[in-house]
């Protein structure tokens, strides 16, 4: 094959570059969407009150994390004397609102 053969290339043009742009934008929406579908699902799928620690477990964040959040209102939980309980519905809102302002 002669040499000039081998360096024959094109690049992308511009309209290309955005149609994958564009792409990997749906794309990624979509991933989040099904990330926020999951998880709400998870929390949803308890019968009963859930504690910090399984939710921590869920979210894959530590303990303190979600005490932080109560503590600062951000994350809504009924507290019982000296423990702490979550509202199913209410947290799977509060990760549908929390996923729709990051994405």
């Amino acid at each position: 094959m002669p040499e000039a053969e081998l360096f024959n290339f094109s690049a992308p043009s511009v309209s290309s570059i955005l149609d994958i742009a564009a792409i990997d934008e749906c794309f990624i929406g979509e991933i989040c969407a099904s990330a926020e579908n999951s998880l709400a699902r998870m929390v949803e799928d308890y019968g009963c009150a859930i504690t910090v620690v399984q939710l921590a477990k869920i979210l894959q964040c530590s303990r303190g994390q979600i005490y932080k959040l109560i503590d600062d209102k951000r994350l809504p939980a009924l507290k019982v004397g000296t423990m702490v309980r979550l509202d199913p519905g209410t947290v799977a809102d509060w990760i549908r609102r929390k996923m729709t302002m990051t994405a």
